[in-house]
């Protein structure tokens, strides 16, 4: 148990080296993620829609998406939690929506995705879903 602690608290460590990509068509909610994830020590990138966060990631590589489902244009969250997997197998990502119940949920369980429901509150609920992604790969 002491060994799986001191790993834990090196990835946790290591979070702050990671980047992390937030895709979202509400300025208020990147600018929001943007700040508190900085001060959190990551490197984070924006995108104001999913045709921008796919080019984001042909560009660079990132450890976590984070998106909205709900976008206007082509491309939604889905597209974008589809095109990270393409880009990136082994990508973290959390999708985000309003309305994550039924069918939407399910789909989230079934390809075991982290989501949320609107609004995140306290942020710190999306600091702790972000750490327990990355503890995950000790496991």
């Amino acid at each position: 148990m002491g060994s799986f602690h001191a790993n834990k608290e090196k990835i946790l460590e290591g979070n702050k080296k990671k980047k992390i990509l937030i895709v979202d068509d509400e300025e208020s909610i990147r600018e929001i993620f943007e700040i508190f994830l900085k001060r959190e020590g990551f490197d984070v990138s924006l995108a104001e829609n999913g045709e921008e966060g796919i080019k984001a990631m042909e560009s660079q590589n990132f450890d976590l998406v984070i998106t909205d489902i709900d976008m206007p244009g082509k491309t939604n969250g889905f597209g974008v939690i589809e095109a990270a997997y393409r880009s990136a197998p082994e990508i973290k990502v959390i999708g985000w929506s309003g309305n994550i119940t039924g069918k939407r949920a399910d789909w989230f369980k079934e390809r075991r995705i982290s989501f949320f429901e609107k609004p995140i509150y306290p942020l710190s609920k999306l600091k702790e879903k972000i750490d327990e992604l990355f503890v995950r790969e000790l496991v």
